[in-house]
């Protein structure tokens, strides 16, 4: 199954979703797609640990943008 993670949204993000990912990895091997800024993103990871071959991170477009 592949799952996709807004990593930006919601309160004390994007730390609590890095916190979830982790999580949800130690128990599943689903593959997760992680929506938001990879370089922000990227860094937590590195922080917590969190490496596995069953996540990819996606970009995302910014509401404010203007195409």
């Amino acid at each position: 199954m592949n799952i996709g993670i807004d990593m930006m949204g919601g309160d004390f993000a994007p730390l609590e979703a890095v916190k979830g990912v982790q999580h949800y990895l130690s128990t599943s091997q689903n593959h997760l797609f992680c929506i938001g800024d990879e370089t922000q993103l990227n860094e937590l990871f590195q922080q917590h640990g969190i490496s596995s071959p069953f996540f990819a991170f996606s970009a995302c477009i910014r509401s404010d943008w203007i195409p």
